[in-house]
């Protein structure tokens, strides 16, 4: 486990080194045959999509595994990711 505040680093460098990259990597989610149910009480952040199917991201696993706080990628008008930051907190 580490903090939020050094896995918000580490995707800010990668970020800094190669925002294309990571852009896509942020913004992918895939879909999940996993009960709604059982996602609710994973450790991981799932998510929906607009037509009702569990999906999960490269953030709701990093997020799962950080011990004080969630990471979060800001997003600017434009819809493309500024950087990273450590948002709330987990109970960790």
């Amino acid at each position: 486990m580490i903090t939020a505040k050094e896995a918000s680093l580490v995707l800010q460098e990668a970020f800094k080194q190669d925002p294309s990259a990571i852009s896509q990597l942020i913004n992918s989610r895939v879909n999940s045959a996993m009960p709604v149910g059982v996602a609710e009480d994973s450790p991981a952040t799932y998510g929906m999509d607009s037509d009702g199917q569990l999906i999960i991201g490269v953030l709701g696993l990093i997020n799962a595994l950080v011990t004080d706080g969630y990471v979060a990628a800001h997003y600017g008008d434009d819809g493309k990711i500024l950087g990273f930051a450590v948002v709330g907190s987990n109970g960790g």
